[in-house]
């Protein structure tokens, strides 16, 4: 079994990479615990799956997400997309919003412009997959 290490309040404790001792772990910490889990529903990607999407931010005055966007069980079929949410609660992709070749996007706010970054694969002389870290900055999806 691994551990890891996560910060808790003031200072690191490490733990057993396993749910059940983290939470136990958690609970006798004396902090308490808040839990505000939901399953989020992405539509518009036909039988592609969404994953790993970042926090919601504000961009052309709407709140966005990017979300990778990837057919199963294949790591070169990727993109991550922009979704809003609509009117019934669910994610919808942002119309006319730039799709990026990359896995596992990320965002950030520096200095008035929106980074996002995310990890590009590349094919090695092997014939393996190679990953490299992308960065893109803007002020709008445009």
């Amino acid at each position: 079994m691994g551990i890891h290490r996560f910060l808790l309040g003031v200072g690191f404790f490490v733990c057993a990479v396993n749910v059940a001792a983290t939470v136990e772990l958690c609970r006798t910490s004396g902090r308490e615990l808040t839990w505000q889990g939901r399953r989020e529903v992405f539509v518009g990607v036909g039988a592609k799956t969404v994953y790993n999407p970042t926090a919601p931010f504000q961009i052309d005055g709407q709140e966005v997400i990017a979300a990778r966007v990837e057919s199963k069980n294949s790591e070169r079929d990727y993109e991550t997309r922009f979704f809003k949410r609509g009117e019934d609660g669910v994610w919808v992709p942002v119309a006319g919003a730039p799709r990026f070749k990359m896995q596992d996007p990320f965002h950030s706010v520096i200095a008035g412009e929106h980074i996002l970054g995310g990890v590009e694969t590349f094919e090695l002389p092997n014939g393996e997959l190679g990953y490299k870290t992308v960065f893109y900055r803007g002020k709008t999806l445009e």
